[in-house]
């Protein structure tokens, strides 16, 4: 019974986990000036002032 427990509360917390970060890239997809401050994750650096 405990070991059912844990594992319903493992994979809940599996859960939380990838839709935070499903939730987090789908804010920098939809804001483009987000890539300034994520250049790793954007794949290329956004120069802050462009000339």
């Amino acid at each position: 019974m405990l070991f059912i427990a844990n594992k319903l509360v493992g994979d809940a917390s599996i859960m939380l986990v990838s839709s935070f970060f499903e939730l987090h890239f789908k804010i920098i997809q939809e804001f483009q000036w987000a890539s300034i401050f994520y250049p790793a994750l954007a794949g290329s650096k956004t120069p802050l002032i462009e000339d």
